[in-house]
């Protein structure tokens, strides 16, 4: 994996103790890519980890960090594959405006306004930029647990309206 040649035996347990580590960061980044790739990518920064961790931090918060640069920079290598041809995409991007559109009138017609506030936050419909619970209860000033149960509380009432 590493090359055994460059690892030395406590490097080595490392990469081998930590190695679903890797695997976890792989799952979230393979969309739409080689797995492989992405696994490979990973397994990498591992190996780069072990080889320069000195100890001062837990290894698996040092590792963490070259095993997401590496994945990025795969992702970075391979540009993503779109998923729709365009002709295709000129079918479906009405239907997606329209259920937007939809989705927006219930949130609007069935959600309290503290609801709305979290999902409107949480799960933006338009570009704009989505928040995690916790950045939503410090701009609201509120508890994380607070903008939980919104949410919560917010998606559930849109399941019933949407028969889910």
């Amino acid at each position: 994996m590493c090359g055994n040649n460059y690892l030395n035996d406590n490097q080595q347990y490392l990469v081998l103790e930590h190695i679903s580590l890797a695997y976890k960061v792989a799952n979230r980044y393979m969309a739409n890519r080689k797995y492989e790739d992405i696994v490979q990518a990973c397994l990498l920064g591992l190996c780069e980890a072990a080889l320069t961790w000195a100890g001062n931090i837990p290894f698996e918060t040092y590792a963490i960090t070259y095993i997401r640069r590496n994945a990025r920079k795969e992702l970075a290598l391979r540009p993503e594959v779109p998923l729709l041809s365009e002709p295709v995409a000129d079918e479906v991007i009405p239907i997606i405006t329209d259920i937007k559109e939809t989705l927006a009138k219930i949130i609007e017609a069935k959600l309290t306004n503290n609801e709305k506030m979290v999902i409107k936050l949480r799960y933006p419909l338009d570009a704009s930029r989505a928040y995690s619970d916790a950045q939503i209860a410090i701009m609201l000033e509120k508890s994380a647990t607070w903008v939980s149960k919104q949410r919560k509380n917010a998606i559930g009432q849109l399941k019933i309206k949407l028969g889910g």
